[in-house]
């Protein structure tokens, strides 16, 4: 039987955790598979937006968006480091899941890559916009050398975050003959009662 894919795995974890009327980001637009799948995700009453620095990723998202029936997703050309500086802007809701699927634009220009500095940035604005219980999913891909040094990047920030805050897990691909991709999923927790209670007099 073969394996799940990362990305099917990614968006299984996400479909058990996203609601119908959610709020959701796709930080790296691409194709547009991961901004389809949060579409369905939150349905009708739900929205999605989809940011990519890169126009073609826009358009073939905006491509695969016109053959379904979805008009919850709001297209940005943005870079994902300016996330909270487009939150602010915009006047976006707490999100219930940000998605991140690093590298390049598949059958794209594969010297424009996601950039360590830049992603350590929006990983941080993420897990500072996301609500309370929202999930932050990541795929790294370590088989390019820039892909390489995001994931050393992210395994160091991971475990800074503090543990009562963040519920962190780290899924590796099976091993091959070059590195697979690599999910990462962050939980932001919510408040326990005895922690809200602390809080009011």
């Amino acid at each position: 039987m073969p394996s799940v894919s990362l990305t099917a795995r990614a968006h299984q974890v996400l479909h058990r955790h996203i609601q119908p009327g959610d709020f959701v980001i796709d930080a790296t637009a691409g194709n547009g598979h991961d901004t389809l799948f949060l579409a369905a995700a939150v349905g009708d009453t739900g929205r999605v937006v989809a940011c990519d620095l890169q126009a073609d990723a826009l358009a073939r998202t905006r491509t695969a968006l016109a053959a379904t029936q979805w008009q919850n997703v709001e297209l940005l050309q943005a870079n994902h480091a300016d996330l909270e500086q487009l939150a602010r802007q915009q006047g976006w809701l707490a999100p219930a899941a940000i998605v991140f699927n690093l590298g390049y634009l598949p059958q794209g220009d594969k010297t424009i890559v996601t950039r360590t500095e830049t992603t350590l940035v929006a990983l941080q604005a993420a897990i500072r916009l996301l609500a309370a219980g929202g999930l932050l999913s990541v795929l790294a891909y370590p088989g390019h050398p820039e892909g390489s040094q995001e994931k050393e990047t992210i395994e160091i920030w991971l475990p800074q975050l503090s543990p009562s805050e963040f519920h962190c897990t780290v899924t590796e691909s099976p091993p091959g003959r070059k590195p697979g991709p690599v999910l990462y999923t962050v939980q932001k927790q919510k408040p326990s009662s005895s922690r809200a209670e602390s809080h009011n007099p």
